[in-house]
This record gives C-alpha cells, structure tokens and sequence, in this order.
C-alpha cells in the first residue's frame, strides 16, 4: 500500500469537506498497520495483557493519529515512513499507560495500607501505621520515574523479568534501579 498516496486522499478529501470519504480512506490506512501494533504491544506484555488493556491503548493511539490528520500534522514532505509514525504515536500512548497504571497503583497502595480498626490495636498505634505509611509514599513519589515505576511495579508483586518487559529494560537495569531506589528509601520499606 502507498502511504502517501492514501494520506493524500485523505487530505484532498478533508479539503472538500468530505468527512465520511475522510475516515474511510483512513480506516483502510489503519487496519493496514493495525497488526503491527498489536503485535508490538503483544511482544512487551504478552497476548494476555493485550486482551485486556492493548487494545484500549491502540484505540487510543487510533483516535490519536485520527485527530493528527486532522490537524495535517502527518507532514508528507518528510518521506516519514507511515507505520513508524504510528508505531511512535502508539508507544507515546503505551507509555502514558504505563505511567497511569503506576500512580494507580500508588493510590491504591496508599489506600490498602491504611490503618483499619483491629481486634487487639490501639488506635495509637492505627495512627503510628497511618503516619508511617504516609512518610513512605512521600518518598517513593519523590523517587526519580524510572526508579517510582520499579518500586511500584515490587509492591503490586510483579517479578524483574515482567517489571524489565513492560518498562522496555533489561533485568539487570531493573535490578540496579531497585537497588539504588532502596538506597534512596533508606530502610523505609525494605
């Protein structure tokens, strides 16, 4: 398929005012690089990851790339290669995932860890928890991303290796960033 020629349809179709002829051509383009991107998803998280959060993050990068062309912002004079640029969008988008599921997972840490009345405790020591637990969310949340993303991604129990694959690393660079974040933590977890 030539890329350009169809997002010069596309273009020449938005210049008369002709939406539906707009998004059709558009709709073909995408279906056509479509399985790249599942399968670039699918080789960070798995197939079953992707049955039940890829999908919404290539919908998301679809209606992404839509609004780009509306805005012309694909620029033909460059010979940029199509399926790259969508690939580009789809990882910016996979990547902001990544980054809401963390601070999900900051906020519901923070929530589990709140102290519930129990048979046994005083309620001094529900508040020394409660206290305890805050001073260390403030510090995992003033850890640098990379370094967030780990320590979170060890507190929702995820292995290295899965912690490596969904943040684009190696094991042994997760390992150092694990190991320097508990430096940074100063025995306050772990």
């Amino acid at each position: 398929m030539n890329y350009s020629i169809q997002i010069q349809l596309i273009y020449s179709a938005l210049d008369h005012n002709n939406m539906d002829q707009a998004r059709g051509i558009f709709e073909q383009l995408f279906a056509s690089v479509e399985t790249r991107l599942k399968n670039y998803l699918v080789s960070k998280h798995g197939r079953r990851w992707y049955e039940s959060q890829g999908a919404d993050i290539i919908q998301t990068a679809a209606m992404h790339m839509w609004k780009a062309l509306l805005a012309r912002g694909y620029d033909l004079s460059k010979n940029a290669s199509f399926p790259g640029w969508c690939l580009g969008i789809l990882h910016n988008k996979y990547k902001d995932s990544c980054r809401n599921s963390s601070r999900k997972k900051l906020i519901t840490v923070a929530m589990l860890s709140e102290p519930k009345p129990a048979h046994g405790f005083l309620p001094d020591e529900n508040i020394l928890q409660n206290e305890q637990v805050q001073v260390i969310m403030e510090k995992v949340m003033n850890l640098p991303q990379l370094q967030r993303d780990i320590v979170l991604d060890k507190i929702s129990g995820l292995s290295g290796v899965e912690t490596a694959r969904r943040l684009g690393l190696t094991t042994v660079r997760v390992s150092r960033e694990f190991h320097a974040a508990r430096e940074s933590l100063s025995g306050s977890i772990f």
